[in-house]
């Protein structure tokens, strides 16, 4: 590796929508990652901008009526569970329930609910996880409660739901996807900081394969990125910036902002810096002007310019709505980067 010294604009922060990750420390964040992180809009690709939670879609689950009794009518047959117990009728007749062969089985504990999956199987949901149930289609009943994966308990109907034909579950550990015969973490990023993503009722977005949970947050799963409603008002935090040689300093001059603007309204950019490990400062509001460019590129000195450090990062405290910022770019001298050797 060779080391060689930077002067001039890098990107800070892009990529967005940015992800949630409080996880790793924020040195170590990617462009489209940030260690604090609300209220933006996560449907506006490539742009941060402002936004709330998005509106999802309960799961389907076919209800049938039998003298009082409700049945769900998964594979063509009546299913029913009460305490630990599933039971399930002969297939193809929905009008009297008639059990097949024993006709039940005996759950780790008192099921929430099964719940029908992709490719004949379904999930038998209790509080302190699930049985994998396979070849759920078969007429004569070949079928048998399977694997128990404790990673998947919920505490209620409202934690569950299917996306994908893949089972999701919110729990007091995170949001969890049973996937290709194994267990994902959805909330990876925030695992020791779950917050706003500790179990929390669930919808989906079926259209945009997303993970909703109502009005407190709601996970891209096709791009692992996790937007935190749960606190009101705006907060965008970048990265922290600092060199490959993380004691080697270096200065910031100011930044930069290329955005979008949705109408002919202007807006306004309320933002803080912090070099070190000390305190946000509060820096000018950027009034932005209406220009007719699809993109506006604003520079802005900051107050402590020239100030030498190892560690800086900024943060957007309010953002008008109107306003969809592409990439936001810091002006450095003598950043040191390494590049791999010929």
């Amino acid at each position: 590796m060779q080391t060689f010294t930077f002067n001039g604009f890098l990107e800070l922060a892009g990529s967005f929508p940015p992800t949630l990750n409080t996880e790793l420390n924020p040195t170590q964040l990617k462009v489209e990652e940030t260690p604090a992180c609300y209220g933006v809009d996560c449907g506006n690709d490539g742009r941060l901008a402002s936004g709330s939670c998005p509106m999802g879609t309960a799961r389907n689950a076919p209800i049938k009526t039998i003298s009082s009794t409700n049945y769900y009518w998964y594979y063509d047959r009546l299913w029913r569970s009460s305490s630990a117990v599933l039971s399930y009728g002969i297939p193809k007749v929905d009008d009297i329930y008639f059990p097949q062969d024993l006709g039940k089985f005996v759950a780790d504990a008192t099921i929430i609910e099964p719940v029908a999956l992709a490719d004949d199987q379904m999930a038998v949901v209790t509080a302190t996880g699930t049985h994998m149930m396979s070849n759920c289609a078969d007429v004569r009943g070949y079928f048998a409660l399977g694997r128990f994966w404790q990673e998947l308990g919920a505490d209620g109907t409202t934690k569950i739901s299917v996306l994908g034909g893949n089972l999701v579950v919110s729990n007091t550990s995170g949001v969890f996807m049973f996937v290709d015969g194994s267990v994902k973490e959805l909330t990876r990023k925030v695992r020791d900081t779950l917050g706003s993503f500790s179990n929390c009722a669930i919808l989906c977005n079926y259209t945009k394969n997303w993970i909703i949970g109502t009005s407190k947050f709601a996970i891209d799963v096709a791009n692992g990125k996790l937007f935190d409603y749960g606190t009101a008002g705006f907060l965008f935090t970048s990265r922290t910036l600092t060199a490959d040689d993380e004691n080697r300093p270096f200065s910031v001059e100011g930044l930069a902002f290329v955005l979008e603007q949705a109408n002919a309204n202007g807006g306004t950019i309320s933002w803080q810096t912090k070099f070190e490990d000390g305190d946000w400062k509060d820096e000018q509001d950027i009034e932005v002007k209406y220009q007719p460019e699809q993109y506006t590129r604003i520079e802005k000195s900051i107050q402590r310019t020239g100030t030498t450090c190892r560690r800086f990062a900024m943060r957007i405290t309010a953002l008008s709505s109107n306003i969809y910022i592409k990439s936001i770019q810091a002006q450095v001298q003598g950043f040191a980067q390494s590049v791999p050797s010929e």
